[in-house]
């Protein structure tokens, strides 16, 4: 991409939201009502409590505000009246001023509230909907109308923060009264009018499924509460009224604080933190011209040599007896008057104008053209506008006048249309599957292959300690503000490099001479119990030394007494996307680089990029933190504040620290939310619900529009999924996936060096790893890894325990025996992937048990959990029902050797 024509992330005029109003609200329901699904019940909702304010009278209260209204709080409940939905909907649209938004929220109202209101907003006449949701999770509804209907739009608050509402009591200091426990099953109809002279049963409140310390609390209360009169339709609106307080001040504490700090109106101005994050260091931190709108399909989309042409070029060549003349033979692509054309043989030119994609291109027996670009009329309208910025038809035109120019010279051209060899295709298994699995280097970088996560393995399965030896589990102080702050980063467009299966021999890190981002071959040693580089197959993240054994064992039980590795360097090796510091860290490692096929190549770098936004948000945690335990003397107290000066240049207030757990909790918030919020997609799924079959038609016939879903919500109303096709995609005003793989990349590199310390040392063995922080054995007295305070460092994760004893059964399963150093009480840490350990669940699933089924592993042992789900459905209803989860001890990303249950590499033997 030529500079003059790239685009930049600009920066934001920070600009005053206009006047609107907040409401806050919640919904309690009965689950008792039967549903069509066996072993289901629905929800129904009995109570409906709802707060409002607005942007005037936060601060001063105004008894006549036209803004909210005369009614400031107001309750809906099903024991005294009928329809509290649609009366609740009906005073929330038409009954306040129409003149102003409404930013209305719930917490978890995305995946509950949101999702009761849909089938008032689909069977109302007049109102068009329209939401951003991921499956039946909804982040953004919007509802309009005429002019007599007020425009709302509803937030998930557990979007902004994503804490438990009983949690934000004290997250964010709130005067109000905490949450209350309630009897859930006991919300019946049938039982509205019923006075009981004590409690409902213990049964109801659901206390088996709570987590241990809930279930312990509501025990306590219970006990002492049990002969308090209960009468459902009274606590119904208290628990409801409850749930709202909490929220309503948790809104506006937040929104004050994140004012005070950005000038940005957070619920108007967001539907996220990280949406908010990025606002803000747009508007106040980032310097103009530096970050490059980087579009969903890398920077080659205008190339005319796209990966399925080369394919195909490569298909006739390879099985055809061709000799086509292309980008990747000898010379590359050949010009034929003002035309550069794709390949050549004989008399017959082939031309490819496009991206590489596996649904739109044409393939010429003399020009070979994309149907997005050059237009085709099985594909599109005629009057439909094409990615290249005019309608089919003049691409039609203009392709077969160039056609004809080339006829003119006395070559032979005879089209053929993409979507003919798509059919083609799947009537050719052997083309298909060559087209699959052939590996095209000239395939321009994709910079989402290049972005993988945190670095999450057990290095082995079982460790106790002893007196020699002890278990160590640490972690990196805020690893990703640190790479933030630490890491310089690449700006700007990169220089295209295209190799055309170029030999190399990089066996150091100063035999790269590139900087940015590498598409290599890389041939991986075989004597490396830690492994550097990741890959992903079939769908795992893996550091493996054999690419071919990483997908061969998809699976299958990797606990073995022996194995051997017997694959080729060719089918050990792999073709990987990397940042040169990951590269040069493997060949720091004795990896070797043997062909190089693409390099983006950046000249402008700077580690200033986000020093001020973590500057910022670091000094409101240190202040409000409070002074560290371990921060006792004055002497201790001055050091401390010097040493944040001299390792971040941020000057601290010593009057300024105090404890304040709103403001700690927002800038933690913001100095994780930022980096990751980048690289969001660009082609997200739009759903839009209408009764006008025109629009529904117009939608649905879009050629640049690819619907997933048409669900009838209603008589009268269908819900309608699309996502733009992957050849109209537009990139929205900050996509930049750079930036977030460029600071995944470092935050391994700097967990890796800290993993080398310990595996390269006699005395240590690595046990576990996860994304910032380490489980490991160690000589007592030789720990290599010093304790720290500090960003960048590690801390001592259980400070007041020792870990008498560790498992694990693979990534995000792991368990630790513990011992106050104090006391001498014996406690557990558990965690289990994808299940949640509540009181239930801890029955069946403790440490015991997960002991037994890791050291005692056989295939067909598990232990399943049931659940009672409540399962959303985006057409306007939700039910409960028991599902039931399963846990196995299951790992397939390494090789477990038996019986020491040490873990290795896929490819390593044993020096």
């Amino acid at each position: 991409m030529h500079e003059k024509r790239a685009c930049y992330i600009t920066n934001i005029e920070k600009k005053e939201a206009e006047t609107h109003r907040i409401l806050t609200f919640d919904f309690e329901c009965s689950q008792d009502s039967p549903s069509e699904e066996e072993n289901a019940t629905l929800h129904v909702v009995d109570c409906i409590v709802a707060k409002l304010t607005c942007s005037n009278c936060l601060d001063i209260l105004n008894e006549n505000c036209l803004v909210c209204g005369p009614v400031r709080a107001k309750r809906w409940n099903a024991a005294k009246e009928e329809n509290i939905v649609q009366k609740f909907v009906n005073w929330m649209l038409f009954e306040l001023n129409p003149k102003y938004k409404t930013i209305a929220l719930a917490h978890f109202g995305g995946r509950y509230d949101f999702v009761l209101l849909l089938k008032q907003f689909y069977t109302h006449p007049g109102l068009k909907t329209s939401c951003i949701r991921n499956g039946n999770k909804f982040f953004q509804v919007d509802v309009r109308g005429g002019k007599k209907v007020c425009h709302t739009s509803f937030k998930d608050t557990f979007n902004f923060f994503s804490e438990s509402l009983d949690n934000l009591v004290s997250t964010f200091n709130l005067d109000v009264i905490p949450k209350p426990f309630f009897p859930h099953l006991y919300n019946k109809a049938s039982n509205f009018h019923i006075r009981l002279p004590n409690l409902p049963p213990k049964s109801d409140y659901i206390y088996e499924s709570m987590m241990p310390k809930k279930k312990e609390a509501f025990l306590q209360y219970y006990s002492q509460n049990f002969h308090t009169p209960f009468l459902l339709s009274e606590e119904l609106e208290n628990y409801c009224s409850a749930d709202v307080d909490i929220l309503h001040a948790a809104v506006l504490s937040f929104r004050k604080s994140f004012l005070e700090i950005t000038g940005i109106d957070a619920f108007y101005s967001s539907t996220t933190i990280a949406g908010l994050c990025q606002k803000y260091f747009r508007t106040d931190h980032m310097k103009p011209k530096e970050h490059a709108i980087i579009p969903e399909t890398g920077f080659e989309v205008v190339d005319k040599s796209s990966r399925e042409a080369n394919i195909y070029f490569k298909w006739l060549n390879d099985r055809k007896g061709h000799n086509i003349r292309y980008s990747q033979s000898e010379g590359g692509e050949q010009r034929i008057l003002n035309f550069k054309v794709d390949g050549i043989e004989g008399n017959v030119c082939y031309e490819y104008d496009g991206k590489y994609n596996y649904f739109s291109y044409r393939i010429l027996n003399g020009i070979v053209s994309c149907c997005p670009w050059h237009g085709c009329s099985k594909c599109f309208l005629p009057d439909t506008l094409l990615r290249s910025g005019v309608t089919n038809l003049q691409a039609m035109e203009k392709t077969e006048a160039r056609k004809q120019k080339i006829i003119a010279e006395g070559f032979d051209v005879k089209t053929i249309k993409s979507c003919e060899v798509l059919e083609e295709r799947k009537n050719n298994k052997e083309m298909d599957e060559y087209f699959k699995n052939a590996i095209i280097y000239d395939a321009a970088i994709s910079f989402r292959e290049a972005f993988t996560g945190g670095r999450t393995h057990p290095s082995a399965l079982h460790a106790v300690s002893d007196e020699v030896d002890e278990i160590v589990y640490k972690d990196i102080v805020s690893l990703y503000p640190y790479i933030n702050y630490s890491t310089s980063y690449p700006l700007g467009f990169p220089k295209i490099h295209k190799f055309n299966d170029h030999k190399v021999s990089w066996k150091k890190p100063e035999d790269n001479p590139f900087k940015g981002l590498i598409k290599c071959f890389v041939l991986p040693p075989t004597n490396l119990t830690l492994a550097v580089l990741p890959l992903r197959v079939k769908n795992r993240l893996l550091f493996p030394l054999c690419a071919t054994c990483g997908e061969h064992f998809k699976g299958k039980n990797t606990r073995m007494e022996s194995y051997e590795c017997k694959h080729s360097d060719q089918q050990r090796g792999f073709v990987t996307t990397v940042t040169h510091l990951e590269l040069n860290l493997c060949l720091k490692h004795n990896y070797e680089v043997t062909q190089l096929f693409r390099v983006y190549e950046y000249t402008e770098w700077s580690s200033d990029v986000f020093k001020s936004y973590v500057r910022r948000f670091l000094r409101l945690k240190i202040e409000n933190s409070g002074w560290p335990a371990e921060i006792r003397t004055d002497l201790e107290k001055t050091q401390y504040i010097e040493s944040y000066k001299r390792l971040f240049d941020i000057d601290i207030d010593p009057a300024e620290i105090k404890l304040n757990p709103g403001m700690r909790f927002i800038s933690k918030l913001c100095l994780n939310s930022l980096w990751g919020r980048f690289a969001l997609r660009n082609n997200l799924s739009s759903t839009i619900v209408t009764q006008s079959p025109a629009e529904m038609y117009k939608i649905v016939n879009d050629p640049t529009k690819v619907v997933s879903d048409i669900d009838w919500v209603s008589p009268t109303s269908v819900m309608i999924s699309y996502k733009q096709h992957e050849d109209f995609v537009t990139s929205h005003e900050a996509s930049n996936v750079l930036l977030s793989l460029w600071t995944s990349s470092s935050a391994r590199v700097l967990l890796f060096d800290y993993l080398h310390k310990i595996d390269a040392s006699e005395y240590c063995t690595l046990l576990y790893c996860d994304t910032d922080s380490c489980i490991y054995v160690c000589r007592r007295g030789h720990d290599p890894i010093p304790d720290g305070m500090y960003l960048g460092q590690m801390s001592n994760e259980l400070p007041q325990h020792h870990i008498e004893e560790f498992l694990s059964s693979g990534a995000k399963q792991y368990g630790l025996k513990l011992r106050h150093k104090e006391s001498g009480v014996i406690s557990y840490n558990l965690k289990i992937r994808g299940i949640t350990l509540n009181s239930k669940v801890l029955e069946k699933i403790h440490y015991e048990s997960f002991r037994d089924l890791t050291l005692e592993y056989q295939e067909e042992q598990n232990i399943s959990v049931n659940y009672n789900s409540i399962l959303p459905d985006k057409r306007g209803f939700i039910k409960s029902k028991e599902t039931k989860k399963t846990f196995r001890p299951y790992f397939d990303k390494a090789i477990v050797s038996l019986p020491s249950l040490k873990i290795y590499p896929f490819g390593y033997k044993t020096p």
